[in-house]
């Protein structure tokens, strides 16, 4: 019996050994490498998995995990961009890593890098040479085009028969570009039919390569890039054509509904009320099962606290007598500041914002997010000519909630309407904003 269980437990650890996968490396870079990191690069994002720190120039990510079938990206050097993306069948992968050469130890990742350089290369002249031909329509112009274009289809068969692995088959497809059998005449003939063929290497059935970083990017391309317009209007029209058409070829629901949310975070931090509004209508039409809901519980909360949106009314109790913001606003303009006594920055910067102020034209209500109500009764006093809330249970307060409070000192700064007119991340930001408004 024990012999059994001893021989259970050895092919259990024999399996989790050899379901593990390292990807280690040999570094020869004039300047110091310190750190490795391996992300999975999938779709919309870029997922942190592994880090490992460089010792006498080599490095070993051993990862516990089995990695998926994918492109990974190796980053070495944010700031200067060194980075090598790699293509994992399942083998493990030795890098040799330098300034003017990379060269990867499985045999299909190796080839994958190789193949991607030259085509890039090959793809680069065909494209140029077309684009010469818009200048001067010469027979030699014509026949380099067709060289070219020759040179390149026998690369692609070459290296495509030359690995039987299905998966690099399919990644090889999708690096392959449309180009015209012939050179054209025109510009705009030449964008339409980059348009046209734009998605003819995608089999968008196949949720495996739909996942591909390569799709992705090829995704982000015909929605930003094609047919792009200088004019806003135009170009937001143009966009929202290309959405359509994309999520119209798609036919998973959960992929397109991931676009649209990367989509939403885009033209938020771009602060395009047209597409963002545009993409949330479409986003919040998805089936409930592929919605971030948390998300969209905050994103609610973030519009109504948004410059021109009017402050969310909140009620406090002073002396017995109960009051709201919107009726307390008797001024030119208004200053909701969070603060807390237990803040030192807060103590360093309320005096400044006091002693700044000209208190005819403007009214500060502090709100004081607190465990207890002593140390700030002690502060208050030196504020008098402040309106003072008392916000006990700190940052579950539900006037810190309202105001979606993550930090002391915050700042809001509202006209007489309770419209927000600013929201200045520092104490110099709304004694800037006050100077020139």
């Amino acid at each position: 019996m024990k012999n059994t269980i001893a021989n259970y437990l050895f092919i259990l650890s024999s399996i989790f050994i050899y379901s593990q996968n390292t990807i280690s490396g040999t570094l020869e870079f004039k300047n110091s490498i310190k750190k490795v990191i391996l992300y999975n690069v999938n779709a919309f994002e870029k997922v942190y998995i592994k880090h490992a720190y460089v010792k006498d120039n080599q490095f070993e990510l051993k990862l516990k995990k089995k990695l998926d079938k994918g492109v990974y990206k190796i980053e070495l050097d944010r700031k200067n961009k060194i980075d090598l993306n790699i293509l994992f069948t399942g083998n493990d992968i030795d890098i040799s890593w330098g300034n003017d050469k990379i060269k990867l130890s499985d045999e299909t990742a190796d080839l994958f890098y190789r193949y991607t350089n030259i085509n890039n290369q090959l793809q680069n002249k065909i494209d140029e040479t077309q684009i010469n031909y818009f200048k001067a329509q010469t027979s030699e112009i014509s026949d380099s085009y067709n060289e070219g274009l020759d040179v390149l289809t026998k690369f692609h068969n070459k290296v495509y028969k030359s690995n039987d692995d299905v998966y690099f088959k399919k990644i090889l497809k999708l690096t392959k570009g449309y180009n015209s059998q012939n050179i054209i005449d025109s510009p705009i003939v030449y964008l339409d039919s980059i348009k046209e063929h734009h998605f003819d290497r995608i089999d968008f059935s196949d949720d495996q390569m739909l996942y591909s970083y390569l799709t992705t990017e090829l995704i982000i391309d015909y929605i930003f890039y094609m047919n792009y317009s200088d004019n806003k209007s135009a170009s937001d029209r143009i966009t929202k054509e290309n959405i359509e058409k994309v999520v119209n070829l798609i036919p998973n629901p959960k992929y397109n509904s991931e676009m649209y949310l990367f989509l939403l975070n885009k033209f938020l931090n771009e602060k395009n009320t047209e597409m963002s509004s545009f993409i949330k209508d479409k986003y919040t039409n998805m089936p409930v099962e592929f919605l971030d809901l948390e998300y969209l519980k905050s994103l609610e909360k973030q519009q109504t606290l948004t410059v021109n949106a009017i402050a969310p009314n909140f009620d406090w109790t002073d002396k017995g007598i109960k009051k709201n913001l919107h009726d307390s606003l008797s001024k030119k303009r208004t200053i909701l500041v969070f603060w807390s006594s237990e803040c030192s920055h807060c103590l360093r910067d309320i005096p400044i914002l006091k002693d700044s102020l000209n208190s005819d034209e403007t009214q500060v209500v502090a709100i004081a997010l607190e465990r207890k109500e002593k140390k700030w009764r002690n502060e208050i006093v030196k504020y008098e000519d402040w309106t003072h809330v008392l916000a006990l249970k700190k940052w579950d307060n539900h006037i810190a909630t309202l105001y979606d409070i993550i930090g002391t000192p915050s700042y809001f700064i509202l006209d007489e309407n309770a419209k927000i007119l600013s929201k200045p991340s520092n104490v110099k930001g709304v004694l800037n904003w006050i100077k020139n408004n």
